[in-house]
């Protein structure tokens, strides 16, 4: 019996130690599948978002720049140097602590551990991306350090232009980052130019995958208020689903963290983007008619406030008919922006009500009374129930049209007023 016994267990080794079990495809989930974690890519460019925003970096004289030991290449001269953080939670975290802070135990229940390890931080050169503003030939030129390894003798020298946001010459740089339980090395592109010096992240995050029988595909960039490469406040929409790609996709189409995408017929919640934005974790929730948020078809979050001229405007105020609740902003062409406003009320005026929500009281009378401006006028900042729930973004320009129900209608910005509300009062 023993030569028998040897013989099959020779066989049996044969057929399943050489047929290992299939494994799950990558991004391919069946229907009953309630919790989705999608690989990304990184892709060049704004995306379909097309978000970005630009700031200004401080150049300073190589002289003064002690950080950290950088080499800088011999045929450049009136050489100054500018650094761009890729992450701002280390340094915020260190500051944090030294201050011994009330904030700090805040702080690391929001990032501790997925977004940053505070044992093993990364160093300022790690955690920055440099650049040199110089001149060559008579010419202001500017080197990026693609590859960040504090030398620029290895790097391109560029002609330095205007900062362009339509057109821009996007760079490729390598740079260090957390993805949830290490540092690792990565890249992705930035958009800088001027002088003052802008910069701005230019990549998106990409992610096709299939539910059952039916394919997707979504796009995601990192909001506001820290315009980094990390995704501490990701904002992401679907772009494609069953191979029809968008032509385009508008405010009203892009969620935020704890938002709802609606894929098929189910709804999955953004439950986070992982820190470097490899990852996305999507979680189905089986009923979502009592959900009170900003989104399209959601219940619009009540709010009480004063206007700047004292009197009390209430959510309760307005029910059983249509408001808009209009943000303004000073940032960028602020006459426009409020030009903008100013024309959709003079059109729809007596179709709805309207309230506008401004941060900059200065800003707002001084426009209100240059324009001739008359209405319902909200300071955020003084204004809690407004500023948190209609109002995160400092400079935002998004309205909400809130309908009889006290349910959310449509979400655009205002630039687009006029195609967004000839759709439901037209």
């Amino acid at each position: 019996m023993r030569p028998f016994l040897n013989i099959s267990l020779f066989f049996f080794i044969i057929l399943f130690g050489c047929n290992p079990q299939k494994k799950e495809t990558l991004n391919q989930f069946s229907a009953q599948v309630d919790t989705l974690v999608l690989k990304t890519n990184k892709a060049k460019g704004y995306g379909m978002l097309n978000y970005s925003v630009a700031y200004g970096i401080v150049t300073q004289d190589t002289a003064d720049h002690r950080e950290f030991p950088v080499i800088y290449p011999e045929n450049l001269h009136d050489i100054k140097i500018a650094s761009a953080r890729i992450d701002t939670k280390p340094a915020r975290y260190k500051r944090l602590k030294k201050n011994n802070s009330e904030y700090l135990p805040k702080f690391l229940v929001k990032n501790f551990p997925q977004n940053i390890d505070t044992a093993n931080l990364p160093t300022t050169e790690e955690n920055t991306i440099n650049i040199l503003l110089a001149k060559r030939d008579g010419k202001k030129v500017f080197v990026v350090d693609e590859n960040n390894n504090q030398d620029f003798r290895d790097d391109s020298v560029r002609l330095l232009k205007n900062y362009d946001y339509k057109r821009p010459e996007l760079i490729k740089c390598q740079y260090s980052i957390y993805n949830g339980s290490k540092l690792t090395k990565t890249s992705g592109w930035i958009n800088t130019g001027g002088d003052p010096l802008m910069f701005s992240v230019a990549h998106h995050l990409e992610s096709s995958f299939s539910i059952g029988n039916n394919t997707y595909k979504i796009e995601a960039v990192n909001g506001g208020p820290f315009f980094r490469f990390c995704f501490e406040n990701p904002m992401l929409a679907l772009v494609s689903q069953n191979g029809v790609q968008k032509d385009s996709v508008v405010t009203s189409e892009i969620i935020e963290k704890g938002e709802y995408l609606k894929l098929g017929d189910s709804f999955f919640r953004l439950e986070n983007v992982s820190n470097d934005g490899s990852l996305v974790t999507l979680i189905k929730e089986k009923d979502i008619s009592d959900k009170i948020g900003t989104q399209v078809g959601f219940m619009a979050p009540d709010f009480e406030s004063r206007t700047i001229d004292g009197d009390s405007v209430r959510s309760e105020d307005f029910k059983g008919k249509y408001l808009l609740v209009a943000n303004l902003t000073a940032c960028g062409d602020r006459e426009e922006n409020y030009g903008y406003f100013k024309d959709l009320k003079q059109k729809y005026g007596s179709s709805f009500d309207i309230v506008g929500v401004e941060n900059s009281r200065e800003s707002l009378k001084q426009l209100i009374k240059k324009l001739s401006l008359d209405g319902k006028f909200i300071i955020a900042e003084d204004n809690p129930s407004m500023r948190k729930n209609y109002r995160e973004d400092f400079s935002s320009r998004t309205c909400f049209l809130i309908n009889p129900q006290g349910k959310i209608a449509d979400k655009f910005e205002l630039s687009a007023w006029k195609a967004t509300l000839s759709k439901h009062f037209e």
